[in-house]
């Protein structure tokens, strides 16, 4: 491995900038379109329609299942590079610590930092969109569960994110090799939560466009 490879600082949360600018437009496009929707609450025997709800809602949890499963084998190939680049830290230069402690406080005071914000963002105004629906006599239970289930992985990814800064010491110079693994694994960790919670909200903004095609269906059926 090339000492560049060795001691490249890879975070990386949610891959790079761009893909996280690509991310954060994918749910502000689904937010906007939901919000101009219009749905009626007519409910006349849509036993079939509600099949393949259920149908969908069993598609999406496979998804989720096989997405945190490879999540988890990712992170245990990371632990094991980790662990090794963490012996290669004892010899590592006042200078590489420096820098590296300057990018992990860059990266919390940041990256991190605007994921977040812009999540909260986003699940807020889904969830404005569920009330209406609720209001509206609309199920929305499917779409609560995966945005309370978004909510819940970002506080996880919050939680770590506030180990982290518990770790960074004064200046770089106090960076341990263990300080240095603990620091990679939580940012690690941080990022998959962010990306779990991402996910879910993804599923939440599609239980809401599902409502919405249902019930157009039903409305040709009631032309017809």
């Amino acid at each position: 491995m090339r000492e560049g490879q060795n001691y490249k600082f890879n975070f990386v949360l949610i891959s790079q900038n761009k893909n996280m600018k690509k991310y954060i437009g994918v749910l502000i496009a689904g937010v906007l379109a939901l919000s101009a929707l219009s749905v009626s609450a007519e409910n006349n025997g849509l036993g079939d329609l509600s099949d393949e709800r259920n149908a969908f809602r069993e598609e999406m949890q496979a998804k989720r299942e096989t997405f945190r499963t490879e999540l988890e084998a990712k992170r245990e190939a990371f632990r094991a590079e980790v662990e090794a680049r963490k012996e290669e830290w004892k010899t590592a230069s006042r200078e590489r610590r420096t820098d590296f402690w300057n990018k992990a406080k860059r990266m919390l005071g940041e990256r991190f930092e605007m994921a977040m914000r812009n999540l909260e963002r986003m699940q807020t105004r889904v969830g404005e969109l569920i009330d209406k629906l609720n209001e509206e006599g609309e199920d929305t239970g499917a779409a609560t569960e995966f945005l309370n289930l978004s909510k819940d992985k970002l506080a996880e990814a919050k939680v770590k994110i506030d180990e982290i800064k518990a770790l960074l010491p004064p200046d770089g110079e106090k960076i341990t090799p263990e300080i240095f693994k603990q620091i990679k694994l939580k940012a690690r960790e941080a990022k998959d939560l962010l990306k779990e919670s991402h996910n879910a909200l993804k599923d939440t903004i599609q239980e809401i466009k599902n409502l919405k095609t249902n019930d157009d269906d039903a409305d040709d059926d009631d032309s017809e």
